[in-house]
């Protein structure tokens, strides 16, 4: 006896069953795509909430590994890339980056609810320590984020 195979089923184009099929790979690579785009590049040091701004300028040289990234926290905490150090530490910190080839700029990334005298305590460290430029990191905000609320 002779069995006769069938013909495997096509699929109609019009079937919304068979769109969500062809679709799903689709909004799946979109998926992915839209989190490595919106995921944050790797940065150097210690993570904080950084204060949101409307007019930004891109600091790239920011997130090299060598960058001088100060970082002070809302506890009040100071650090210098990843180590702790206290204010009277850093002049002398920075020095030793600046003698193995960083660059002259230092980078701040500062929580918007930590302290003015912690801030400025670090500002005159760096400053100490002969490095007169001086950049503040910042999130930037969304056209949407700053739009107002309607009732």
């Amino acid at each position: 006896m002779l069995r006769t195979c069938k013909a495997p089923a096509r699929i109609n184009p019009l079937d919304p069953n068979s769109l969500v099929v062809m679709m799903a790979p689709i909004v799946l690579l979109l998926m992915i795509v839209e989190v490595f785009l919106r995921s944050p590049m790797i940065q150097y040091g210690v993570s904080v909430d950084l204060p949101h701004a409307a007019n930004v300028l891109a600091m790239p040289h920011a997130d090299r590994e060598d960058a001088i990234t100060i970082t002070v926290t809302r506890d009040g905490k100071t650090y210098l890339r990843s180590d702790s150090v206290s204010p009277a530490q850093l002049p002398s910190m920075i020095r030793k980056c600046l003698s193995a080839g960083a660059e002259r700029k230092a980078y701040f990334k500062v929580d918007p609810h930590a302290k003015y005298s912690h801030v400025a305590d670090a500002l005159a460290g760096v400053r100490s320590a002969g490095i007169q430029n001086v950049g503040i990191l910042v999130e930037r905000r969304h056209p949407q984020d700053s739009a107002p609320q309607k009732p």
